[in-house]
């Protein structure tokens, strides 16, 4: 197991920004607050594309570039699986081996 790169890239929220819909000891109605929402597979997947690996790709060391790159989904609600073709294909556009 020759690890040679192990760097957390980057969280990314499951949360919209909403009015909010009564008043509060903390703020007034109307007052834009933070909800999360149910991720389903497409919310996940869209995450994984369009965020995680362009992190990845801009993030990763030149000596990794020919190197397998594992994506570690723990507690994932909507797991995907390691052959799903959407994913896949955003894949291939980064030119690295994920």
């Amino acid at each position: 197991n020759n690890m040679v790169w192990n760097d957390r890239i980057r969280i990314w929220l499951f949360a919209r920004r909403v009015p909010a819909c009564n008043n509060s000891v903390n703020r007034l109605a109307g007052t834009m607050e933070w909800k999360t929402f149910p991720v389903d597979t497409t919310a996940y997947r869209d995450m994984l594309i369009n965020n995680l690996l362009p992190a990845i790709a801009e993030k990763c060391p030149a000596t990794m570039k020919n190197t397998t790159i594992r994506i570690q989904q723990d507690n994932a609600p909507s797991y995907l699986s390691a052959d799903d073709p959407l994913f896949l294909q955003a894949v291939a556009l980064t030119n690295l081996d994920i």
